[in-house]
């Protein structure tokens, strides 16, 4: 693990965890509190976490591809972001209570998408600055 990839990860982390407050909290969190059971108050050591996880797996998908600008670096990011939430939201909606319906994991499973979209085209731009 190289000084690059730690900047990246950091990057990453950042933007999914600023990205995750703006969709989440403030622009549709009254929308998807009607799918979703999200009355306990976040846990920020763990939200940190898993920020610093999702940045490190959008630091090394687009390291390892070639996307360096804005919208290859959105591409990349929405396709990681689409698979990534098919196989976890309906995962959780298999085996736990968070979802009221299947709504709320398609709902979950379309955001995701375009926070990964946004967070990737972030990462990518950061790498290819300069």
């Amino acid at each position: 693990m190289d000084s690059k990839f730690v900047v990246n990860t950091l990057v990453g982390a950042v933007a999914f965890f600023f990205l995750g407050y703006l969709i989440y909290e403030l622009a549709l969190g009254d929308v998807l509190s009607g799918y979703m059971d999200a009355s306990a108050e976040p846990v920020m050591w763990a939200l940190t976490v898993s920020q610093l996880g999702l940045g490190a797996l959008m630091a090394t998908v687009i390291g390892a591809g070639s996307a360096r600008d804005f919208a290859s670096g959105a591409k990349a990011g929405f396709m990681l972001g689409l698979m990534y939430s098919v196989a976890v939201m309906f995962d959780l909606l298999g085996t736990q209570d968070i979802f009221s319906s299947t709504m709320g994991a398609v709902w979950a499973t379309l955001l995701e998408s375009v926070r990964f979209a946004l967070a990737g085209s972030i990462v990518a731009w950061w790498m290819g600055r300069g």
